[in-house]
């Protein structure tokens, strides 16, 4: 909205210019002119002088004001700690006591004392002091305290038992009410300390609070600073934010001299201030150019108006002529206006986004730390750790998808996604997603029926990722939205078959809950649910179908659907395909190859611990042997090390530090080994678009895995030039 407003304003200048501009061109104006000018000139010299003075007024009573009120919550937060630290003195006293009468005193009572008494943490301690027992609740014992105990001050108290020592101390940016006092039952110390909050007083009396809703003259700014934060303003945009940030807001190099006011100049505003130093903070007030000559701009505009008024009686005729520009640039306002309107839509969908991101993402991790938690108390229950383990599963999964659709759609929006064009076989796609769905569809008690012609095998050419997201996307939803014990009905069939081209129409139909009529209109837009009274446990951010509609209409095809409320859904989509004509294309099978990998010496290339412990167990469990690296230079190194054929496959993770995948995988290529040119080095990354693959195997990679890794695929594609390795020897 700022840079709509910019442009306004910007426009109304430009507005106002094109009309002087015609009366410049005259030269019989030019005498009038310039006596219009040298009168101007002078308003603008005396004017300004005028309004510097006054500003100058208003400045130096705005810092007295500052001061003024400084001073008086000073003496307000001095009463506080006194009062504070006066508390703390008697609860000392009190835990002293009760340290004396009960001589079985625990741990257990320090710790419901400080909860009882809401301290953050108390200690006691031996005349050797050394600590006897403690307990806190910000994991800032005795050893955080050490210095502190051990002074002079402190440890004095064991020689004059009836000195006690209190005060206020600001550690590591947090402040405490520190108390020490002699105690007999340890013939030591009891120390209590508590954290407090210096931005306000007890009774929330705060320094902020003083000039939050003060209102300066001229609109003007005033600005509370200590060594690190902007402890108190006016202003909302800067109340919390650093002092540096202050002082590049406003162009301060250094603290503005007192009782002298000074011109800022920002990048988009020119201020005047002054400064001060008051009790340790650092005060200032701003106050904006325009409200400064305020005065000026309006008696200038108002002479400008009368010489121009002057002028035009003397020119009446000059002025007939027509100004083309004007109504472009009244045109271009009413973009601008429309610009605006469309920004300030787009600025509250995206804080739509970040709430239901907000709640989306926190659902599931809540379920997975939940399910940690209950596994936690039943160790040994094998039943009740398989079902957490398989929910844990559910709501990582559900995270998963949430993630990969809200990069879908952010890649399809801002046109990043590039549909591929290789060979495949639509009937492998199909079998490929039935394994995942049928599992989802029976934990639901749904049941799937995939129609007589998924067995049919057609040949195309398109970009089978992107269709494989389509189908798994709609009959996913499908299941999702169905009813107990509903139907999923899946069909396939070509509508039209050339020589070159071929249509194929994909048609999911289900028995579940439906869509009103009000929502279907806007079924496909992001971020788009349904308010049903029963939901799923987890429901997504309604970008599935937005995904599908934008990929299909990437595909040229075309989606249709038709629903009743309380019913079911029925989605029909057809997507043309170039038919597969090469003579080269690959047999087609109907059973899925499986390797083993047992013997394989692999070396994993992954930063990540957790990361490189589960690639460990995947590839210890299936038989391989593997050797670790934790950045891209290491594995450099111990591959430039080994003898040759030492190693058959490398693993490499593409971010880390160091040395990246990328640039490893382009060094070890370049060795003058016999085994560098051909050693098979697998990518592994979360990156799992087109681009992004094309980017590793122009890098010198063979393949590519998609984190988290699949263990099914992960053994198949390591098997895969495992078994071509062994076979080619």
């Amino acid at each position: 909205m700022r840079k709509g407003s910019k442009k306004l304003k910007e426009l109304n200048v430009e507005i106002n210019q094109a009309s002087r501009r015609k009366c410049r061109k005259i030269n019989i104006f030019f005498l009038a002119i310039l006596i219009g000018v040298i009168i101007i000139f002078i308003e603008y010299i005396v004017l300004t002088n005028r309004d510097m003075k006054a500003t100058d007024k208003i400045s130096k009573k705005t810092i007295l004001y500052l001061e003024k009120n400084i001073n008086n919550y000073e003496n307000t937060v001095l009463n506080d700690r006194t009062n504070s630290l006066i508390v703390i003195q008697e609860k000392n006293t009190e835990l002293n006591n009760a340290l004396l009468r009960d001589g079985e005193f625990g741990i257990g009572e320090l710790e419901d004392y400080i909860d009882d008494q809401h301290i953050t943490g108390a200690m006691v301690i031996d005349n050797s002091l050394n600590v006897v027992m403690e307990t806190n609740t910000d994991n800032k014992g005795y050893e955080y305290w050490y210095n502190l105990i051990h002074s002079e001050m402190v440890s004095d108290i064991l020689k004059y038992h009836q000195k006690s020592y209190m005060t206020r101390i600001k550690r590591d940016g947090e402040s405490y009410d520190f108390v020490a006092c002699y105690c007999e039952s340890s013939n030591g110390l009891v120390v209590i300390y508590n954290a407090c909050d210096l931005a306000k007083t007890d009774n929330g009396y705060s320094l902020d609070s003083l000039f939050a809703d003060c209102i300066i003259k001229m609109n003007g700014i005033i600005v509370v600073t200590d060594e690190d934060n902007i402890v108190a303003s006016n202003s909302k945009r800067l109340r919390g934010l650093k002092t540096e940030m202050c002082y590049k807001i406003f162009n301060i190099d250094n603290l503005i001299e007192l009782d002298k006011m000074i011109k800022l100049n920002t990048e988009n505003k020119t201020w005047y201030g002054r400064g001060s130093e008051i009790n340790g903070y650092r005060v200032f007030a701003f106050f904006n150019e325009k409200k400064v000559f305020e005065t000026r701009r309006i008696v200038i505009f108002y002479s400008l108006v009368i010489f121009l008024i002057f002028l035009l009686l003397l020119s009446i005729i000059y002025y007939l002529i027509a100004n083309n520009n004007l109504a472009q640039l009244k045109e271009y306002q009413k973009q601008l206006y429309k610009s605006m309107e469309q920004e300030k839509r787009a600025n509250s969908a995206k804080t739509d986004f970040l709430r239901r991101m907000s709640h989306d993402i926190r659902t599931p991790i809540n379920g997975i730390r939940g399910m940690v938690e209950i596994s936690r108390h039943n160790i040994g229950n094998e039943a009740k750790q398989i079902e957490c383990l398989n929910k844990i599963m559910d709501a990582s999964g559900f995270l998963l998808d949430l993630v990969n659709s809200v990069l879908d759609m952010n890649k399809l929006e801002s046109g990043e996604i590039r549909l591929e064009e290789k060979s495949f076989d639509i009937k492998e796609i199909i079998d490929a997603i039935i394994p995942m769905l049928e599992i989802r569809a029976s934990d639901c008690g749904i049941s799937i029926d995939w129609g007589k012609n998924r067995k049919e095998h057609i040949l195309v050419i398109g970009s089978p990722l992107h269709l494989q997201q389509i189908l798994q996307n709609i009959i996913s939803n499908a299941i999702k939205y169905n009813n107990e014990n509903g139907m999923v009905k899946f069909e396939r069939s070509i509508v039209y078959k050339d020589d070159k081209m071929v249509n194929v129409r994909f048609i999911c139909e289900d028995t579940g809950i439906g869509m009103s009529k009000e929502f279907q209109r806007k079924a496909f837009e992001p971020f788009a649910q349904e308010d049903i009274p029963v939901r799923p446990k987890y429901t997504g951010t309604g970008l599935g179908l937005a995904i599908v509609k934008e990929l299909v209409d990437q595909m040229n095809g075309t989606i249709t659907f038709t629903s009743e409320l309380g019913k079911g859904t029925k989605f029909i989509i057809t997507i043309p395909f170039a038919l597969n004509t090469s003579e080269e294309t690959a047999k087609i099978t109907d059973n899925i190859s499986h390797y083993s990998i047992n013997g394989a010496k692999i070396l994993v290339v992954e930063d990540n611990a957790i990361n490189m412990e589960i690639i460990e167990f995947l590839l210890e469990n299936e038989g391989a042997i593997i050797t670790k690296a934790i950045n891209g230079k290491e594995c450099v190194d111990i591959f430039n090390e080994s003898e040759t054929g030492e190693f058959d496959i490398i693993l490499m993770d593409i971010m880390m530090p160091v040395m990246n995948g990328l640039d490893a995988t382009r060094y070890i290529r370049k060795l003058e080994r016999a085994d560098s040119k051909t050693i098979p080095i697998i990518a592994m990354t979360a990156n799992a678009y087109t681009d992004d693959i094309e980017i590793s195997i122009k890098a010198g990679m063979n393949g590519h895995l998609s984190k988290p890794l699949n263990t099914t695929e992960l053994k198949e594609i390591i098997g895969k030039y495992y078994c071509e390795m062994k076979e080619s020897i």
